[in-house]
């Protein structure tokens, strides 16, 4: 969805865009440092961030990617079960 907004800027979209892909991408690396941690929060956010860009991929109707994140969920589900187990 950024990318598309992005390309109706111009050259100052192209920036735009590497710098909120890029923070996004750090966010997410940030979780799974902490998620490596073993912090409940980070597996939470992460779920919570993931599910919401789920969403607006089911509202877009790209079924493929909606079932990816359901897929990463579930992992992150499962990752979240083995902290407490641990």
């Amino acid at each position: 969805m950024v990318d598309e907004l992005a390309k109706g800027i111009g050259s100052a979209g192209t920036v735009l865009d590497l710098v909120i892909n890029g923070t996004v991408a750090g966010l997410f690396f940030l979780f799974g440092s902490f998620a490596g941690k073993s912090h409940k929060w980070a597996f939470l956010a992460g779920m919570v961030l993931y599910g919401l860009d789920g969403l607006l991929l089911l509202a877009a109707t790209d079924i493929l990617s909606v079932g990816f994140h359901a897929y990463a969920i579930f992992g992150i589900v499962r990752g979240l079960m083995a902290v407490d187990q641990a």
